[in-house]
């Protein structure tokens, strides 16, 4: 079964744009949505993504289930079907 938010991220990886993108990644720890900038993926894996991590020296896994939300110049182009319960959970 393809993976629709992988396809995504591999398209916008392929077909540069001058507009920003973002994911919303949720954070459990502190139950809230980090906004992380495209440029910061350093690999798109089967089930999940790398980034780069300022605050150590490896870089972050961070599995699709978490990415709730990408952005496209401030426009929504794809919300998982649980963003919905996670920003409840607040």
């Amino acid at each position: 079964m393809k993976n629709p938010l992988r396809a995504l991220l591999n398209r916008i990886k392929h077909t540069p744009t001058n507009k920003p993108v973002l994911l919303g990644v949720y954070d459990r720890h502190n139950k809230e949505v980090d906004y992380i900038p495209f440029s910061d993926i350093v690999s798109i894996n089967p089930t999940g993504i790398e980034i780069i991590d300022n605050d150590i020296t490896d870089n972050k896994f961070i599995p699709y289930h978490r990415i709730i939300s990408v952005l496209e110049n401030r426009e929504v182009i794809y919300e998982s079907s649980h963003s919905d319960s996670v920003r409840k959970e607040k």
